[in-house]
């Protein structure tokens, strides 16, 4: 069984970072791990009429920063969003976008969703990841530096 993914410390702090400068919309973007190469985070536009409540995503941009990054390589990605005013606990809207992720993403000739979603909590500067079929859920932090 191949190993899964490890988001690095500094990926987090690049979604974190992003999250912090756009406060009072949601934001969000994709942890890449390519097949060859650095994994890394790669923001992707919220297109959503109402950003400061909701994340979504195209999927003609998301696959545009992969291959402007990357080229047409195969990897793994995993979806990160935040909450400005909330929780990261996911809300059900959150649990459903993942489901359809989940099957836009099954099969796929190029990239494998990693059954992970994360989400940042601007609120308390947490940060929650889920899985995309269980909805298994845990909160956690980076250790301080």
């Amino acid at each position: 069984m191949p190993e899964t993914p490890r988001i690095t410390q500094p990926m987090a702090e690049a979604a974190e970072k992003l999250a912090l400068d756009t406060y009072e919309e949601e934001v969000g973007g994709i942890f890449f791990f390519p097949a060859v190469g650095t994994p890394m985070f790669l923001p992707i536009d919220n297109i959503h009429l109402e950003p400061e409540k909701h994340f979504q995503f195209d999927y003609v941009d998301m696959a545009q920063a992969i291959i402007e990054t990357y080229g047409e390589t195969r990897g793994t990605l995993s979806m990160f969003h935040s909450h400005p005013f909330g929780s990261g606990q996911p809300s059900r809207d959150d649990e459903l976008a993942a489901e359809v992720i989940a099957k836009e993403m099954d099969g796929h000739p190029l990239w494998r969703p990693l059954e992970r979603h994360m989400i940042f909590s601007l609120w308390d500067h947490s940060w929650w990841w889920y899985d995309l079929i269980a909805f298994g859920r845990v909160g956690w932090k980076w250790p301080e530096a």
